[in-house]
């Protein structure tokens, strides 16, 4: 899988934000067509400040009225706190056996999974004597969780 570098200038155009929105041109919407152009893939960008529901929404279950999603990001995958207490977002290896895969874990319990993005299919990768607290990518592609306390793991 190829790897691309971009780097971003504001031409001082205007944009209606960030995110992409159906009343005129964003940031990401226009970047996103410029991946497409060069790359030929089909490619969505996140950011910060997507607003993913919080005070109304914990993942895809809502807590407080009115309980729309309209203008929400949901998130692709959910799990109750009878599995884990906090997720600890991932990366999507280019090398090894999870490559393409969404890998992420929960902070409270040491478990591993790695997410299909295509069709949604999670899978465990077990359940750790770690706290993972953010995840990586060696120079080949290859995934690495470090834990809390300093430890950098390779994940096989």
């Amino acid at each position: 899988m190829p790897r691309y570098k971009l780097t971003v200038e504001y031409d001082g155009r205007p944009f209606v934000g960030w995110q992409r929105q159906s009343n005129g041109p964003s940031v990401q919407a226009v970047i996103e067509r410029a991946i497409r152009a060069f790359s030929g893939e089909e490619v969505t960008i996140g950011g910060a400040g997507a607003n993913h529901g919080w005070n109304m929404w914990e993942g895809d279950r809502c807590f407080a009225a009115p309980c729309s999603r309209e203008g929400m990001t949901m998130p692709v995958h959910t799990y109750t706190h009878a599995v884990g207490q906090s997720i600890t977002g991932g990366v999507i290896p280019t090398a090894g056996p999870y490559a393409g895969r969404y890998l992420f874990g929960d902070f409270t319990t040491g478990k591993l999974w790695s997410l299909d993005l295509a069709s949604g299919d999670v899978a465990s990768l077990g359940d750790h004597d770690i706290t993972p607290s953010t995840f990586g990518l060696l120079p080949d592609g290859s995934p690495v969780v470090a834990d809390f306390q300093g430890t950098l793991y390779r994940l096989r």
